[in-house]
């Protein structure tokens, strides 16, 4: 919630009102992929916590099978709002909004990565603190990348750092989280279904200029 205010409260100290406007409707648009994972998450995290502590050891093999379609789904919503950006914000917003499409893809890509955030194995393992502790970090690395990207460009800065936290942040959340309770993911469907939305959309966002 903190990471989700502070980018606007950064954009209107470090860049314009209008700026901040049109982040903010970027970033509606695309929390709803965020909002379709949560709701989706309700699904499946009961069963995951059944699987914990019904099996510690082995556990983690069946929970990777039974994720997978769930970051399927998960992956192919923020793959459509990334998509459909340029079409949704043109028809539902007036023209001074519509450098919000750029905004919407990249947020996507950031939110498509929460995905692995949002598994429970460090709450299982009773790491709270632990926990606390990477939250932080990922608030301190968001507070450093937004003032040094927003004061360059602006609102796209924001999305941007967004972004790249998501990037560097997702990997080590995830070493202490295998590390503390291991998930044997289906690592090469997940990886190339990551390869093709990531290029897809960075396709996309540096073809949208040269495109009609």
């Amino acid at each position: 919630v903190f990471m989700k205010q502070f980018d606007k409260y950064m954009i209107n100290i470090l860049s314009t009102l209008g700026q901040l406007g049109i982040y903010s409707m970027g970033e509606k648009f695309a929390y709803t992929s965020f909002a379709f994972m949560t709701a989706l998450d309700q699904v499946y995290v009961p069963h995951i916590y059944k699987e914990m502590f019904k099996d510690k050891e082995g556990g983690g093999k069946s929970i990777g099978k039974y994720l997978t379609p769930f970051f399927y789904c998960s992956l192919f919503f923020c793959f459509i709002v990334a998509v459909f950006a340029e079409e949704i914000i043109t028809l539902l917003t007036p023209p001074a909004y519509h450098g919000a499409i750029n905004i919407v893809m990249i947020l996507s890509m950031a939110y498509a990565l929460m995905f692995f955030g949002k598994q429970s194995q460090l709450l299982y393992a009773g790491k709270t603190k632990l926990l606390a502790a990477l939250m932080i970090l990922s608030v301190l690395m968001n507070m450093g990348l937004n003032f040094m990207l927003i004061n360059r460009f602006g609102a796209i800065g924001a999305a941007v750092s967004a972004l790249a936290v998501g990037l560097i942040f997702t990997p080590i959340y995830m070493v202490f989280c295998q590390k503390h309770y291991r998930i044997e993911w289906e690592q090469t469907k997940i990886f190339i279904l990551l390869g093709f939305f990531f290029s897809s959309v960075c396709g996309l966002l540096f073809a949208r200029p040269q495109l009609s």
